[in-house]
This record gives structure tokens, C-alpha cells and sequence, in this order.
């Protein structure tokens, strides 16, 4: 049965069976507004087995439905930060899409980042934005200086399997 009366509600109309008590995906938490609201009597025999439900389904009495369930005033605590960040740099330079960090360029993330279409950097000199990569100029080198070595290697061991050794004299001579 409705807690709502007449002197509650007035001409304002009635909202039966509202969900009210829940996590908006704005980040904040809904309840329930006290002086317009209330509990139902007979919720527990309807959801017996549902405690939350209890008061959580709000009889209401208000020109929309917003109003029977108003945002809180603090949001609930996220696991990820809500703010939103502040600009990198006071003038930004623009890089267009062939014009973004190369294979042996690595990106200076603390003056550049990456939009859909393009690359923007707090300085217009691309070398500070992308400056050479030398790990991968010396992995290169190292990689290649190893393969000389085993093909070198590979080479040597081969020739002196093939390599013909001449007999050594035999001190006696048996007939034949």
C-alpha cells in the first residue's frame, strides 16, 4: 500500500514503485529526497527475499521523476583519476601524419603527444620532438657484428673439414 497522502503530495503527481538508491554514471549517488518521498509498507512481503530492495523502491510524489531521487552533493571514489588534464605546453606545433616520430626516432613524451590525425609538440623543432633512437641503431650493429661472426666462424670450421692432411712415410714398405 502507498505511504503517499494527499497532504504530502498535494496536486503534484505521484511516481509508484521508483528505484532509488543506486550509482549514477555520472560518478555520483542517487537517494532519495526525505520530504517527498516515502517507503512503502507492504515492499517487504512483494520482495522478501531482497533486503536491499527494501529502501531502495520509493513511492514519490513530485513534477518529474528527477526530483524524487536528487544527486548527492560528493561523488562516489573512483579507481581512476576523474579531472581532467591540464595542457602540455602554453603554445603547441602541429605535426602532420607523415610528419610523427619515425622507425629510428622514439617520441619525447614530455613535450609531444599524439592526436587521431597528427603529432603535437610544444617546440617546432621535430628533433627535440623525436630525437634519433640509438638503442636501435646499436642493436643493429650489434646484430649484424654477431652475424659476421658466425658466418666467419661457420666458414673456418668448414674449411678445415675439408682441408686434405698428407700422409706420413711409412718406415717399412711391406711387398705387395
Amino acid at each position: 500500500m502507498s505511504c503517499l497522502t494527499n497532504d504530502v503530495c498535494g496536486n503534484k503527481p505521484k511516481y509508484y514503485y521508483e528505484w532509488c538508491n543506486f550509482n549514477g554514471v555520472d560518478g555520483f549517488y542517487y537517494q532519495a529526497a526525505p520530504n517527498i518521498t516515502c517507503t512503502r509498507d507492504n515492499i517487504a512481503e512483494l520482495y522478501p527475499t531482497c533486503s536491499n530492495c527494501w529502501t531502495g523502491f520509493i513511492d514519490c510524489c513530485a513534477d518529474s521523476i528527477d526530483e524524487c531521487c536528487p544527486r548527492s552533493q560528493t561523488s562516489i571514489p573512483t579507481s581512476t583519476p576523474t579531472s581532467t588534464p591540464t595542457p602540455l605546453c602554453n603554445e603547441n606545433h602541429y605535426f602532420q601524419e607523415g610528419q610523427g616520430c619515425n622507425f629510428l626516432e622514439i617520441q619525447n613524451t614530455d613535450i609531444s603527444y599524439y592526436t587521431e590525425h597528427s603529432m603535437i609538440c610544444c617546440t617546432d623543432d621535430r628533433e627535440l620532438c623525436c630525437p634519433f633512437n640509438y638503442n636501435i641503431l646499436y642493436g643493429f650493429i650489434g646484430f649484424l657484428g654477431l652475424s659476421v661472426i658466425i658466418v666467419v666462424s661457420h666458414l673456418i670450421y668448414q674449411n678445415k673439414a675439408l682441408k686434405v692432411t698428407p700422409e706420413t712415410k711409412i718406415r717399412c714398405i711391406s711387398p705387395v
